[in-house]
């Protein structure tokens, strides 16, 4: 290696990754250069090239084809980009790194590199044989994705049958989840390998773990009746099941399955145990494109010859004929020579459209020889017709078989491919192919305004290596417009139009009509024609159209399905927050042996602004504390928990009421503040040895003394937490008995919930608890929410209430 080429190249558009490897390479005194876009790579291939999977179009095909097999291509991946991990391996990466970078496994690559050790290359199957090697982390995130590359492959080489199909995808995702989940544990530093060895009409796929292994021998046939209960066992069987062969290797980690043509699809009327040739499909994914070609020379006709030289030899006229178009030409037949003593006449017709005949014939000898020139005139003039008519039908058939071939595989591309972005970058292919133009983009809403406010989703040719992500300056202009009315567009170029920005440009809308009646806009599909071609035909921009129906259907699909994956996340998390403030509630089991205690608190939503909070003080004396933050939902939920915490922490240092009323004040005044929020609460100190009960009670209305002689409200004696800051708070003293007193305490959403029509109110629960002052604690909570049951089961607020005795 010289010093003009670099030992290692950087190919990445963000400044923090490349100048993190550079720091890393240089520390190792490794040459570096960096890229933003294959446009600057080095004309010399590097000994090692990191590719960053977050870059836009991931050039790792386009780094393969430049450097060839002598340069290691290493991906760089990090949470956003780990998707990309399986493509980029297929493709032609031999090893990844993880971003941000660990030095010591930087360094360890690197010394496998220059040491000849690097990372096994995965290589496209080419050819009648290939080898497809994957390598990627014990996850089962990437099975969906290996399993595709390993189909796509099959398919591409080996057979396309959809049972053999069916059968390998099961086959070998069953056999990666166990290699995931029972070899490697999910041990994120564990790698399962892939190794598939194809040839036409059959696959040989190895899947290799690095875990312990076992022994294939032990496990049970789950056929047997005295195993058909047991779990072990099953996979194996469906394994070989679905293939024709399975086999270990001696360790365990390592199985090998085979799938023959004997699974291939049969076309009807095959004799039985007769399998036709299997089609091998085109690199581009698209069967059936390399059939639909159009004649190299389309003028020449091996039946039109043959007559002219027949004509030729049964009337011995010598004549050239020619066939012409505005520019080409080609010579049917010449048995004039090139004898110049010759002198000849020379005609010319038109056949049809852009079709001329030249005839050039020596001079006529006679009425005869001039009836034979006028019959070949007419007889090539009606074979010339038919045999440009046939071929341009021919032409016109193979098209449209191909377009309705391209239909009928759109929803199947798209459905069977789970990420949206590879599923349309391979219905682009398709789609480029038929239309046989230079490129095909899809784009959707992104940030930003008019045509500005559009990002890629997906492209194909030169637009999948363009560096912006963005559209050019006519396409801008053409996707606003369609925008803007939702009609295709298309913007034809007179003449030849040879450069790339010159060329005929179409733009489709993609709408899909919900189930409500309204279209939705979803993108802009955008296709670029070739070199030579002058506009797109109605037929091609209706071709266009449909291909966009799909498109737009499985985009507002995949939209729909993260939006479900959102919502069930979020319900989860609620139900997560739910059991969590649940917890932070005290135990009253813990406080049997002080006093008689029953409470409940059931939020209106999942997560509430209402709590209440036990303290076991010295003396055997109890502290009791109910709160009401206002509103209900995460913001009171947030608050009630800071409330609970702040308690804990003041009453381990203060004695009074007040003071600990105080005391949560300060600690929750900012707070409050911040949010614009407020709090009810009140706290009493049961001290039964002395007989009394001291209370402080900031804004709560509903706290009650009750004895079998009536009931007591504890009056509010200081505003809300949350409104102004006191420097002093004032607190009371009432007598206690135990087992004879009670106290009440309950929030807004039980009063609220009470019903108006006969009357409920606070005194008609404290009557109630008067009535039951003989009771259990738990008997009187129980009967305060059945009197305040939420009407058709649901609450507008928070439901607490807190018994004593």
């Amino acid at each position: 290696m010289t010093d003009s080429v670099p030992a290692a190249l950087i190919c990445s558009s963000r400044p923090e990754v490349a100048s993190s490897l550079v720091r890393e390479l240089e520390a190792l005194r490794v040459s570096c250069v960096t890229s933003v876009s294959a446009e600057d790579w080095p004309q010399n291939p590097p000994g090692i090239a990191f590719i960053d999977l977050a870059d836009t179009g991931q050039p790792v095909r386009e780094a393969r084809l430049a450097f060839g097999e002598d340069t290691e291509l290493i991906a760089i991946v990090d949470n956003e980009s780990v998707d990309g991990l399986i493509p980029a391996l297929a493709a032609g990466c031999g090893d990844y790194l993880f971003y941000p970078l660990n030095s010591d496994e930087l360094g360890l690559k690197w010394r496998r590199h220059r040491a000849g050790e690097g990372g096994t290359r995965a290589r496209r199957p080419g050819g009648l044989a290939g080898i497809l090697q994957l390598a990627f982390p014990s996850s089962v995130r990437f099975v969906q994705e290996a399993v595709a590359e390993v189909v796509e492959a099959c398919e591409r080489l080996a057979f396309s049958g959809s049972r053999a199909t069916l059968n390998l995808r099961v086959a070998v995702g069953e056999a990666l989840c166990n290699a995931i989940l029972y070899g490697n544990r999910e041990d994120p530093e564990k790698l399962v390998r892939v190794s598939a060895v194809l040839s036409q009409g059959c696959a040989e796929v190895t899947v290799t773990d690095e875990g312990e292994g076992f022994d294939p021998q032990s496990i049970l046939d789950p056929t047997r009746p005295e195993n058909r209960e047991r779990s072990h066992g099953r996979g194996l069987f469906l394994l070989r099941s679905l293939t024709d062969d399975v086999r270990f290797n001696e360790r365990g980690n390592s199985i090998t399955l085979t799938l023959g043509t004997e699974l291939v699809d049969v076309e009807p009327g095959t004799p039985s145990g007769e399998v036709s040739d299997v089609a091998v499909m085109p690199q581009n994914g698209f069967q059936g494109v390399d059939a639909v070609s159009h004649s190299a020379e389309p003028l020449r006709s091996d039946r039109l010859e043959e007559y002219l030289e027949a004509f030729h030899r049964l009337t011995g006229v010598r004549f050239r004929l020619v066939i012409e178009t505005s520019d080409t030409e080609v010579v049917a037949h010449d048995s004039l020579g090139d004898r110049r003593e010759i002198e000849y006449t020379e005609s010319s017709w038109l056949v049809m459209p852009s079709v001329r005949i030249r005839l050039a014939a020596a001079p006529a000898a006679g009425d005869v020889e001039r009836r034979y020139l006028a019959l070949l005139r007419e007889t090539s003039s009606q074979l010339v017709a038919s045999e440009r008519e046939a071929r341009f039908f021919s032409d016109e058939l193979a098209d449209r078989f191909a377009e309705v071939e391209l239909l009928t595989s759109a929803g199947e591309t798209l459905g069977s491919v789970i990420n949206l972005e590879r599923a349309t970058g391979r219905l682009l292919e398709r789609l480029t192919a038929v239309l046989t133009a230079d490129s095909a983009t899809v784009w959707v809403p992104g940030p930003g305004e008019g045509d500005r406010g559009v990002e890629r989703l997906a492209a194909t040719g030169t637009m999948r290596a363009a560096v912006s992500a963005g559209p050019s300056a006519d396409a801008g202009d053409l996707i606003a417009e369609v925008l803007k009315h939702q009609l295709a567009q298309v913007r034809p170029r007179r003449g030849r139009a040879m450069e790339e920005e010159d060329r005929t440009l179409l733009a489709v809308p993609l709408r899909h009509s919900a189930l409500h009646g309204t279209t939705l806009a979803v993108g802009v599909l955008t296709v670029r024609g070739g070199a030579g071609r002058h506009t797109f035909t109605q037929a091609e921009v209706k071709l266009a159209a449909t291909v966009a129906v799909h498109l737009a259907a499985a985009i507002e699909k995949d939209r729909l399905v993260r939006e479900s994956l959102v919502q069930e996340r979020m319900l989860v998390e609620l139900e997560l927050a739910h059991h969590l403030q649940m917890k932070l509630l005290p135990d009253l089991s813990d406080f049997v042996e002080v006093a008689d205690v029953a409470a409940r608190c059931e939020p209106a939503d999942s997560v509430g602004g209402d709590f209440y909070h036990l303290f076991q003080l010295p003396g055997d004396r109890l502290g009791v504390m109910l709160g009401d933050v206002s509103s209900h939902g995460y913001s009171a939920g947030l608050i009630m928990a800071l409330t609970m915490s702040a308690a804990s922490l003041t009453v381990r240092d203060r004695e009074e009421p007040a003071e600990v009323l105080r005391g949560i004040h300060h600690e929750l005044v900012r707070k409050l503040e911040s949010t614009e929020m407020y709090m009810t609460l009140c706290y009493a100190v049961l001290d039964p040895a002395a007989g009394r009960m001291r209370y402080a009670n900031a804004g709560h209305p509903h706290a009650f003394h009750v004895s079998p002689d009536g009931a007591q409200r504890l009056e509010a004696l200081n505003p809300p937490l949350g409104i102004a800051e006191f420097d002093s708070y004032a607190q009371r003293e009432l007598d206690w008995v135990q087992g004879r007193d009670m106290l009440l305490m309950f929030t807004d959403g039980i009063s609220e919930c009470l019903d108006v029509d006969r009357m409920w109110s606070d005194e008609r629960l404290t009557q109630m608890a008067i009535e039951r002052s003989g009771a259990s604690a738990q008997e009187v909570l129980d009967r305060v929410f059945e009197l305040a049951s939420a009407p058709g089961g649901v609450a507008a607020d928070d439901r607490t209430a807190l018994v004593v005795k």
